[in-house]
């Protein structure tokens, strides 16, 4: 299985939040994180992906990133005009194995609603509130195994482009709902009302395309 969009948001009646996840074509799966769980997989996401404590917004590749891989780029374009021309049955074969892309992370693809049918857990089911969880890094990957209040567990596996887009989503809302910066007051943000079940940051998915 393969998870196609992410989208996580707040239930303030229960303040936790909600993880929205659309499998294949037309599978999904939602899971309620406790704040205790949140913080878990926060600080296993952050040293998975070498990110300072400060935990800053993960966005495209730094300045400097890009400018050495335009400089790069440009090394090698004069030095191929430069070089003789080989044949193409000695290009093939010098040329280096492509390695498989990582998909493309999409913030602006709107979240999609699947069928009721797709959901993992059954027709009608209940997202599971995940009460525990583990976790372990395995083959460039990090593995968490989520327990559920019936004692159920799921593995869910994270490649580093999925982590990127869990970590960001979680920072964001739980920044903008005061969840671990100690500043006392209402968790619910201005803009939404008491009576809103449900609630869904501005950035409140990511797509792999």
């Amino acid at each position: 299985m393969e998870i196609k969009q992410l989208q996580v948001g707040y239930n303030d009646a229960q303040d936790r939040m909600v993880l929205r996840m659309n499998i294949d074509t037309d599978k999904f799966a939602n899971l309620v994180l406790t704040r205790r769980v949140c913080r878990f997989m926060m600080d296993q996401i952050g040293p998975f992906l070498n990110l300072p404590a400060s935990a800053p917004q993960i966005g495209e590749a730094p300045a400097a990133e890009q400018a050495v891989n335009e400089v790069s780029a440009s090394t090698d374009a004069s030095a191929d005009r430069r070089a003789p021309r080989k044949s193409k049955a000695a290009a093939a074969k010098a040329a280096p194995a492509e390695t498989p892309k990582e998909p493309k992370a999409d913030y602006q693809t709107p979240f999609e609603d699947r069928a009721p049918e797709g959901n993992l857990f059954g027709l009608g089911a209940l997202p599971p509130v995940v009460v525990n969880a583990g976790c372990q890094p395995s083959e460039g990957n990090l593995v968490f195994t989520l327990q559920f209040e019936n004692q159920q567990t799921m593995t869910l596996t994270l490649s580093q482009h999925l982590a990127k887009g869990i970590y960001r989503l979680i920072y964001d809302l739980a920044e903008r709902i005061q969840w671990f910066s100690g500043i006392s007051g209402s968790t619910v943000p201005r803009e939404v009302s008491d009576e809103t079940p449900f609630v869904v940051i501005n950035r409140g998915s990511v797509t792999y395309h």
